[in-house]
């Protein structure tokens, strides 16, 4: 809900705010809770909370008790929402191109990780899970100033930045339109770019392949016949349902 609210609810439909409202304050007060029994307690966990709170303990700047909330909420908002729907997603893609799904499959079977992880982001090319993010101005901003491109954004403004659409520009993308495994990492703005880049991405870099590869294993790996095949929200932007086939070996 709350990754819906904040990627997709471009419409600002007033049900989904109040419930990622009410959501996000049932999550906060959570992880509050976690970390005042983890304090009393004395417990250690070789965890996330518990690595963060050592590192609170060593005297690291930035890491109160409210910026240790705001990075575990972080984590679980956007964890499960986005690999969920860029793993099916990715895996359709290469379903649905035989080619780059053989040569994908051969490099699962080799245990080639890194050829399994070029072919899935490349698919994910094709089909990005947040195809356009959107941001309201909060004040008057130039953006890429003292360029031919260069745009005043005023205060109240939404902006959309289309990352399908860049990844696709033939300024910077050779053969846009053509399935390309292992192009360079930087014309993927799958989780943003720059300063804005998730660092989420080095988290989905490693564990999207590995969901993927045993699938990629099987033989004949298709979609089911129908409406079973296609991917399906269920009222959502993330994918409840997509059911796939393969002749068992």
């Amino acid at each position: 809900m709350l990754f819906w609210y904040a990627f997709y609810n471009l419409d600002m439909h007033d049900h989904l705010t109040r419930r990622a409202h009410e959501a996000a304050e049932l999550l906060a007060a959570h992880i509050d809770l976690i970390i005042v029994e983890r304090k009393t307690s004395g417990e250690e966990r070789d965890d996330v909370i518990g690595r963060l709170l050592k590192l609170q303990a060593a005297g690291v700047a930035g890491l109160d008790d409210l910026h240790i909330r705001t990075n575990v909420m972080g984590l679980l908002i956007a964890l499960v929402p986005t690999v969920n729907k860029a793993t099916v997603q990715a895996l359709a893609q290469l379903i649905d191109r035989p080619p780059a799904r053989a040569a994908a499959r051969l490099a699962a079977l080799e245990g080639d990780r890194q050829t399994v992880a070029a072919h899935i982001f490349e698919a994910m090319r094709f089909d990005p899970f947040s195809p356009v993010i959107f941001r309201r101005a909060v004040r008057d901003s130039v953006i890429a100033a003292g360029t031919w491109r260069q745009r005043t954004i005023r205060k109240g403004y939404m902006v959309l930045a289309l990352n399908l659409a860049a990844m696709f520009d033939p300024v910077t993308v050779r053969w846009p339109n053509r399935f390309v495994a292992g192009r360079p990492w930087q014309l993927y703005m799958l989780w943003g770019f720059g300063r804005r880049m998730c660092f989420g991405a080095y988290i989905n870099m490693a564990i999207i392949p590995a969901i993927v590869a045993p699938l990629l294993r099987q033989k004949d790996l298709r979609r089911a016949e129908g409406a079973a095949g296609q991917i399906d929200g269920g009222g959502s932007p993330f994918p409840a349902h997509f059911v796939v086939e393969f002749t068992p070996a």
